[in-house]
């Protein structure tokens, strides 16, 4: 379902961080969420922990 943001593992790529346009996606889907749904949780957790991140580096240039 997320095959587009996943490792073959199954975890969420570390490449991840640095596609701004696939973390909203991302976000955007986890929105979606309904109770016990692990993966929406943590694809929720991830994206909004890297998008913050890219935030706080903007802010500072």
């Amino acid at each position: 379902c997320f095959g587009r943001f996943t490792e073959q593992s199954g975890r969420f790529s570390k490449n991840l961080r640095e596609d701004v346009r696939g973390l909203l996606s991302l976000y955007e889907a986890s929105q979606l969420e309904c109770e016990g749904e692990t993966v929406l949780e943590e694809a929720t957790a991830i994206s909004s922990e890297h998008l913050r991140a890219r935030i706080s580096c903007m802010d500072q240039r």
